[in-house]
């Protein structure tokens, strides 16, 4: 038996190598499907989240040592630290989950 990881661009690639598969009889079991390395304009992060976090990035919030605070950044999004905060979270959340990174049944 072995273990393989396919990427697909589309359901539509998905479902012609399903079907190559079974015409060439091979035994195909699909455990998992999933969308890796969707941007973040395909997700469900929010409009404000995606610019948060983009800027966040932009302007070296993610780096060590940071090149931007987190009031920074919520001044020049017109809003509290507090809010920030929260929409930084609230979008890696996403981006995290629906990149397929973390395995959420733990």
């Amino acid at each position: 038996m072995w273990t393989v990881e396919c990427r697909l661009p589309t359901e539509a690639a998905v479902t012609r190598f399903e079907s190559s598969c079974s015409d060439e009889e091979v035994d195909l079991s699909v455990t998992r499907i999933g969308r890796r390395g969707i941007g973040l304009q395909e997700s469900s992060v929010t409009e404000e989240q995606r610019a948060a976090l983009s800027r966040a990035l932009d302007e070296g919030y993610f780096e060590v040592p940071r090149r931007t605070t987190l009031v920074e950044l919520a001044d020049e999004f017109g809003v509290s630290d507090s809010a920030m905060s929260q929409r930084l979270r609230r979008g890696v959340r996403s981006v995290l989950r629906e990149g397929d990174v973390v395995d959420e049944s733990r």
